[in-house]
């Protein structure tokens, strides 16, 4: 039985959070509801991750820590976010009870009035977003646009690998690299009929070209729930459903329509022309997938679940096992056309 701890490292966490911070909306909601901004809550985190230890535990009293962020306010964004020491996994009983282990949820734990223990980085990091992220969705934030928390975050990610992507183009600095992100196109009837899709329109989160490959990049949020880690395979089936497989058949989507018409036109005016290259399907997650994110397991989970029906003889799998068929049948369907 494998029992594992949550990692993540602590530089990739802060960029993803220092990217957050810089949301107009999400600041001013947190502001008027939490008492701080996201942006003074990624000042904490500086002044924490500065004091933590990378490999050791650390013991810390926030009024001796505060740099970026000021003593008081210090104080209390460590009272808001943290775990109390007689509670953390306090329902972890045995090896085989994965989900309940908590120590994640928030990124430190108070001992006392003045001390809190900070975890390694790695160990911690994780927490930063957590806890903030379940105050949001906890307080009913929504966007302008009528996004909740976790959808917000999902359209803003995929502008954070866009930022990402685009300095990779800029490092790269030879012309030869070339950086689509978040382009539209219409699909012809023509193509709806070779698709055999009501979808009038295709879009793309983001595609880097080469000389010699064509890289469709395609993002989904949803992380993989605890049942999951704990080795229920329904569960590890319906969270792939809602991520990878989707994922890979928009991924598909573009790659047959390429290769049928030889060129995407984008509603932006921009074409993406084959010219040729190989093409390349990426899904993108927020967090990591743990086994699930090999290679050579999602790709023999996909290939041996072509022209599969998933059945159980538990009811309360009826649901999720229908729309893994519905996901297999779209995706059997278009490995089919092209």
């Amino acid at each position: 039985w494998l029992v594992d701890f949550l990692q993540y490292p602590y530089q990739e966490m802060d960029g993803f959070i220092r990217f957050l911070s810089k949301n107009e909306e999400l600041n001013v909601f947190a502001k008027n509801v939490f008492g701080y901004s996201l942006l003074d809550y990624f000042d904490a985190i500086q002044d924490i991750q500065f004091a933590a230890n990378e490999k050791e535990i650390t013991i810390v009293n926030p009024q001796k820590i505060s740099k970026d962020c000021c003593c008081e306010l210090l104080v209390k964004i460590m009272d808001d976010n943290a775990s109390n020491i007689n509670e953390v996994n306090e329902n972890f009983k045995t090896y085989k009870d994965i989900t309940s282990i908590d120590y994640y949820f928030n990124p430190f734990i108070k001992i006392d009035t003045n001390q809190y223990l900070l975890m390694p980085k790695s160990l911690m990091s994780i927490g930063f977003y957590e806890t903030i992220a379940a105050k949001y969705r906890s307080a009913g934030f929504y966007a302008a646009n009528g996004s909740d928390f976790d959808s917000f975050v999902g359209t803003l990610i995929e502008h954070f690998v866009e930022e990402k992507c685009l300095q990779f183009g800029v490092k790269a600095g030879n012309g030869r690299i070339e950086i689509y992100a978040n382009e539209k196109y219409k699909i012809s009837h023509e193509d709806q009929i070779f698709l055999d899709t009501k979808s009038t329109s295709g879009e793309c989160d983001l595609i880097i070209t080469t000389e010699k490959n064509i890289c469709f990049i395609e993002s989904k949020k949803k992380n993989l729930c605890r049942k999951s880690y704990n080795g229920h395979t329904v569960n590890a089936y319906v969270d792939l459903s809602k991520s990878f497989f989707p994922s890979q058949k928009q991924a598909l989507n573009h790659e047959i329509l390429l290769k049928k018409n030889g060129r995407i036109l984008f509603d932006s005016g921009r074409e993406l022309l084959l010219k040729g290259r190989k093409i390349v399907r990426m899904s993108l997650t927020t967090f990591d997938f743990k086994s699930l994110q090999s290679k050579i397991i999602v790709q023999n989970l996909l290939i041996n679940s072509f022209n599969k029906m998933f059945v159980s003889k538990n009811g309360d799998f009826a649901s999720d096992l229908s729309k893994i068929n519905e996901v297999f049948d779209k995706i059997t369907h278009l490995v089919e056309k092209g």
